[in-house]
């Protein structure tokens, strides 16, 4: 009945009966969007950085059972650990680690020597694995209006591939390999 003019009590001023109708219509309309209202006032404020990103995990659950952690170990001698803390030591993905992670890490590497000219990753494939870079280069290369283009050349202490294990994405660019190298 919202196009009912408002009654005016006995003696009441238009004025005073109008402030009572608005009265009554402000709590009406509070009891009706209480949720609305509150909402729209807990909303943090827009990012002006832009998107974020973020590193994320598998969802697990009655679908996709957790297995339980298996430490990887590839024997290795006291030479090639030292190798691998040196290089992993110049890496920003490493530097930051004590010694129990890093001994970790460098258990679970397994060395390959690879050739000049053999390509190491196909742009869009899944990764499962990523190379830290002890000796040599390789190349990085895009597609980019139509023809591979170098995009990054790695060498000594880089690291390639790990986007697609931390971001769960395809591969983003194909990598070739300089010269024999140990990636």
């Amino acid at each position: 009945v919202a196009d009912d003019p408002p009654k005016q009590a006995e003696g009441a001023s238009p004025t005073a009966a109008a402030a009572e109708q608005a009265a009554e219509d402000d709590e009406d309309s509070d009891e009706d969007s209480d949720g609305d209202h509150d909402a729209e006032l807990d909303m943090p404020p827009p990012s002006a950085r832009g998107r974020k990103c973020s590193v994320s995990d598998e969802a697990y659950g009655a679908f996709n059972k957790r297995k339980e952690y298996v430490k990887k170990v590839i024997p290795k001698d006291d030479s090639q650990k030292a190798r691998l803390k040196e290089v992993l030591g110049q890496c920003w993905m490493f530097k930051s680690h004590n010694a129990e992670s890093m001994n970790t890490i460098i258990d679970a590497m397994k060395e390959k020597v690879v050739e000049a000219s053999v390509q190491l990753i196909q742009q869009g494939d899944h990764g499962e694995v990523m190379w830290v870079i002890e000796d040599g280069v390789l190349e990085c290369f895009k597609p980019i209006n139509g023809e591979s283009k170098s995009v990054k050349v790695c060498k000594r202490g880089d690291v390639f591939g790990e986007l697609a294990l931390l971001y769960n994405c395809p591969r983003a660019a194909s990598v070739f390999s300089k010269e024999r190298c140990v990636p």
